[in-house]
């Protein structure tokens, strides 16, 4: 073998090492660079969540103490994270979690309706007139029997729900961490 060919031989052989190693060790990379990307998405979608049920907890404690059929509650729950998260938790990869996700804030929109019903009939229009007493006393009822049967017993069920949801958040943040090591 001439030196050329020699030359020739080494530079084809070294053209191969490159794209076998470099190929495989450039998508090792990529994969490595998302992997990590998709677990730091997973962790901030978790603080959020977090901090958001921690925000509403504080807000059923609230009206738990202060709703009675005589008080009108005048602020709502904090639901403003869902349409921003629907999309997203599908990353989280585990259904049964998702689904305690997504059964929690169909709760607390429901009591939302509710606690907007509570305050409609608290102001709601009734004609002051002798003939109409009834139906002062009527409206006055339903709303209490919504306060008492209805938004009162609905907050603590929802209460469980988002301290059981708390606690698969923070397992699935320790599990996070563990992965990162």
């Amino acid at each position: 073998m001439e030196v050329d060919e020699i030359e020739l031989f080494v530079q084809t052989v070294l053209v191969f090492l490159a794209a076998f190693l470099g190929i495989p060790t450039g998508f090792w990379l990529q994969h490595w660079i998302e992997s990590r990307n998709l677990q730091e998405e997973k962790k901030q979608l978790l603080r959020l969540l977090e901090n958001n049920l921690d925000d509403n907890l504080r807000l059923l404690n609230q009206i738990e103490t202060q709703l009675t059929p005589t008080y009108t509650i005048y602020y709502s729950l904090n639901l403003s994270i869902w349409p921003n998260i629907v999309e997203r938790i599908s990353i989280l990869d585990d259904w049964n979690f998702i689904e305690k996700i997504q059964k929690a804030y169909y709760e607390l929109a429901h009591l939302e309706r509710k606690i907007d019903k509570q305050f409609d009939l608290a102001f709601l229009p009734v004609p002051q007139h002798v003939t109409y007493p009834q139906l002062q006393a009527d409206v006055a009822g339903m709303r209490g029997q919504l306060v008492s049967n209805g938004i009162l017993p609905h907050v603590k069920s929802i209460r469980e729900l988002i301290l059981e949801l708390l606690k698969d958040i923070n397992a699935k943040k320790i599990e996070l961490k563990s992965k990162e090591k």
